[in-house]
């Protein structure tokens, strides 16, 4: 059993939101070491994400198989930017 506390950051409204999430059970997270790799599919989602210009190596991984967790409200909310 251990706690852990993660920040989601999200679009809406024209503002970026940052979000805490604190989740308790059993759970565990490792760093990897470039030895994983992910890759998209053929999906709308995937077609945002691809934008992103994400990096194709996973850095962390999370197992979860007994967890409860709470989201708070945004606790910071930024105007986002556009590039024209």
């Amino acid at each position: 059993m251990r706690r852990l506390d993660l920040y989601s950051y999200t679009v809406k409204d024209g503002e970026l939101l940052r979000t805490r999430n604190q989740a308790r059970g059993k759970l565990c997270t490792r760093r990897l070491r470039g030895d994983a790799s992910f890759r998209l599919g053929d999906h709308p989602i995937a077609d945002e994400l691809r934008s992103l210009d994400l990096r194709e190596t996973a850095i962390e991984r999370l197992y979860a198989p007994e967890v409860q967790s709470m989201l708070h409200p945004a606790s910071a909310r930024l105007p986002l930017q556009l590039l024209p």
